[in-house]
């Protein structure tokens, strides 16, 4: 019974983390759109590429851990991308930031790596360790731009969609640890949960101030176009005039 129950929260899981790789797709596109970054940030991305090469590593060495297997490889494919995409569309005044960020993370995929290849006997420990660390780091990561929300009172750039999946994928991967009794699986994902919960609160709280701001934009355009109109009809009376 527990083993399929297990099996049932993995593979739930795993479509739910499949759900969360494409979430960012309406930010990308956007970025594509406007050929620019914006405010947007890359370390979601980064983070979860690094964060998916430990859990795969370690999921390899320990066995019969399939469900974690196949999603952090559709993981790395995925953020793959769209850190190729960040890339190509970010603008010079921050393309030195970008390409640090890029280090660090490349930075972390060759420690996992050598950890893995070099059979270490506390190799276990030290990718799971890592993938503990970086998961909760990655939940995280759209609190980059907290600054930035609090500052505008916005929450434009805080994506909301990346946010859920995280949460939902939070909940279903934590209920997994726990049936199998893995405190690895278990703590990061409790801490996700935690972090994402705080990011929805903070998105519906600065929601009705984004749809104000909008109004108040699309009412100040209307004005200005009837002011527009009230000066053609003048000029067009004076001609008559």
């Amino acid at each position: 019974m527990t083993d399929l129950v297990a099996n049932l929260l993995g593979y739930t899981g795993t479509a739910c983390a499949f759900a969360l790789f494409v979430s960012p797709i309406p930010t990308y596109r956007r970025i594509i759109a406007e050929a620019d970054v914006l405010s947007f940030s890359a370390l979601p991305a980064l983070t979860q590429l690094v964060e998916s090469t430990f859990w795969l590593l370690w999921a390899v060495s320990m066995g019969g851990r399939t469900p974690i297997i196949v999603v952090n490889v559709a993981g790395i494919l995925s953020q793959l991308i769209f850190l190729a995409i960040f890339s190509y569309y970010t603008p010079p005044k921050r393309a030195r930031l970008h390409f640090l960020h890029l280090l660090g993370a490349l930075f972390g995929i060759a420690v996992a790596c050598s950890v893995y290849l070099l059979s270490m006997e506390a190799s276990d420990a030290i990718l799971s360790s890592g993938a503990v660390a970086i998961n909760i780091i990655k939940y995280g990561a759209p609190l980059s731009v907290l600054r930035l929300v609090v500052e505008t009172k916005s929450n434009e750039f805080l994506p909301i969609w990346l946010t859920l999946a995280c949460l939902a994928c939070g909940l279903l991967w934590g209920s997994y640890g726990i049936v199998l009794h893995d405190p690895w699986v278990v703590v990061p994902n409790v801490a996700g949960v935690i972090l994402t919960t705080v990011q929805v609160a903070l998105w519906v709280k600065y929601n009705n101030n984004n749809n104000n701001s909008s109004s108040s934009s699309c009412s100040s355009k209307s004005s200005n176009d009837e002011a527009d109109d009230a000066d053609d009809n003048r000029e067009e009376e004076e001609n008559a005039l």
